[in-house]
């Protein structure tokens, strides 16, 4: 991990980030990602010896711990022992995956804990819900992620709303774009048609409602409002 670090400060990067976070079984059972989690005492060494070898910004992406919470406090302690600069925090332990509650109270609690800026992480799937999620931890932003495959403009839709201005609403042309550039992604000689077909029709399924979660959005695509946008 050292010599990559040292390998990527030779370019222009913003910083370098340990994920401690993922939650893939393929990933955590190597031990790496959110498998971490399982040896704090490893997580303490990894983190020292980076904060020790280089001179960026070291940040890291973890979750409430791997099984469970009962190690969290212990956890952000290593945060703190090792100066990170930046925690972004997933409310949910690596078991659960993407399923179950998001413990918003110990992200709040992180946030009072560490000596870093916070970023919360988990369900963070639209303006309001990122408005919300900020006013409950008291976060210094939020993290958002698999949100913004189904809704990429929800970045523009969060600023627009914290800083009062009305948050758009997708017009169906945007949409349709997107989905072009989906398609013209996953196009490849080696792939039949009628697969990737298959495959963007995942997207379709709820890229609609992402977009906007007031359903203002699938109304006007299904009424007279469809050649405006």
């Amino acid at each position: 991990m050292i010599r990559t670090a040292h390998a990527l400060s030779r370019h222009p990067i913003a910083g370098i980030d340990l994920n401690l976070g993922c939650p893939a079984p393929r990933v955590y059972r190597k031990n790496v990602g959110g498998g971490l989690l399982r040896d704090l005492d490893q997580v303490k060494r990894i983190l020292s010896e980076l904060r020790s070898s280089i001179t960026d910004h070291l940040s890291v992406k973890m979750r409430l711990g791997f099984d469970t919470a009962e190690q969290f406090d212990r956890l952000l302690d290593v945060i703190n022992h090792c100066e990170i600069d930046l925690l972004s925090l997933h409310g949910r332990t690596v078991k659960q995956g993407y399923q179950g509650t998001v413990a918003y109270d110990l992200i709040a609690h992180a946030v009072q804990r560490v000596n870093c800026p916070v970023l919360a992480n988990g369900n963070v799937t639209s303006a309001a819900a990122a408005a919300a999620i900020l006013s409950q931890t008291q976060a210094a932003g939020v993290m958002i992620g698999r949100a913004a495959i189904r809704n990429p403009w929800i970045f523009q839709q969060v600023r627009q709303l914290l800083s009062g201005q009305p948050v758009a609403i997708v017009t169906l042309g945007q949409v349709r774009e997107y989905i072009e550039q989906l398609r013209r992604v996953t196009t490849a000689l080696t792939v039949p048609e009628g697969a990737r077909v298959g495959y963007l029709k995942g997207y379709l399924n709820y890229i609609a409602p992402s977009a906007d979660a007031g359903g203002l959005f699938c109304e006007k695509c299904g009424g007279r409002d469809r050649k405006q946008n």
